[in-house]
């Protein structure tokens, strides 16, 4: 499949198909280019192939849930966000999303608008990011950002052991 570099691209993880649906019409209407996984297994071969802009995720969905898919994302896109999506409206999942890697968290149903603005904010403040480590590079103020376990989280561009975090 050939992907228009020029349109965001936008990973939806959901195994509703009325939710697809809605959200793929929504999504293809604002001129993202739409990929679609039905369970958190599908979305992690997909990550592997392509680097998605932003991941639109349900939390419960067969195979591979999205908070179990989420945590196994994060390894592979550090600093994509990932926003759940998802009829659960208690606090232990909202808490759970944001545990295991979630940038933002919105219940269904979804308000196609309410989407579509969040999206665009993620997506403009991963490209601020991704914008101020090139300057970084650019400059030769190499940086390595780590957590609290000593585990790199991201790192500028030219830093050898950030060779593997850039966007394709």
């Amino acid at each position: 499949m050939a992907l228009d570099k020029r349109n965001p691209i936008v990973l939806v993880v959901d195994d509703s198909p009325d939710s697809l649906g809605m959200i793929n019409s929504a999504l293809n209407l604002a001129g993202y280019t739409v990929l679609v996984a039905l369970n958190g297994k599908q979305a992690l071969d997909i990550v592997i192939q392509i680097k998605p802009h932003v991941v639109l995720m349900d939390a419960v969905m067969p195979v591979m849930d999205g908070f179990e898919c989420c945590l196994q994302m994060r390894k592979i896109l550090p600093l994509t966000p990932i926003i759940f999506m998802t009829g659960l409206t208690e606090v232990e999942h909202i808490v759970k999303a944001f545990a295991n890697g979630g940038n933002d968290y919105i219940t269904k149903p979804i308000k196609p608008e309410e989407l579509l603005a969040r999206i665009t904010a993620h997506i403009n403040n991963a490209n601020m990011i991704t914008n101020a480590r090139l300057a970084l590079d650019v400059a030769k103020q190499y940086v390595v950002a780590i957590n609290n376990h000593g585990d790199i989280l991201w790192a500028t561009p030219r830093d050898p052991g950030a060779a593997n975090l850039q966007r394709d």
